[in-house]
């Protein structure tokens, strides 16, 4: 079976997340019938997170295979962000796999880089919208 990546990313950023539960079981889908096996997380606070999160736990127990990028648009993204989602940024970027640091400091764009580097990347997204997810196929 050919191996794919997905990524996620929607409207729920902040404190608007829709229940984690649907979205472990789409990524559960996506791993068992469609051959996902990489998982891109673009670590901004909300959705990214709790996508990143649900992957490293996939990984760490029924799918040892799985791996977990961590896409960093610079790298001082979390600096200026409350304690709490500052502790869980970098306890997920240790958690990761592996890392893409697309800029060592913030310049105008690199937000929009960042999400056209996920996209780019992936075959599989996972949207958040209206308080549902959805999976829509990137490519053919």
């Amino acid at each position: 079976m050919r191996e794919y990546t997905c990524t996620c990313t929607g409207a729920a950023r902040g404190s608007q997340l829709p229940e984690t539960g649907a979205l472990k079981i789409q990524m559960e889908k996506l791993i068992e019938e469609r051959g996902v096996r990489r998982f891109l997380c673009g670590m901004e606070r909300g959705l990214e997170l709790a996508f990143g999160e649900l992957a490293a736990e996939l990984r760490d127990g029924k799918y040892p295979f799985i791996t977990l990028e961590s896409v960093i648009p610079y790298e001082e993204q979390a600096a200026e962000w409350g304690e709490a989602d500052r502790d869980r940024y970098y306890n997920l970027a240790a958690r990761c796999d592996r890392e893409k640091m697309l800029r060592r400091s913030f310049a105008q764009g690199c937000i929009i880089e960042r999400d056209c580097y996920l996209l780019g990347q992936a075959r599989y997204l996972i949207l958040a919208e209206e308080g549902k997810f959805k999976t829509m196929v990137l490519d053919s």
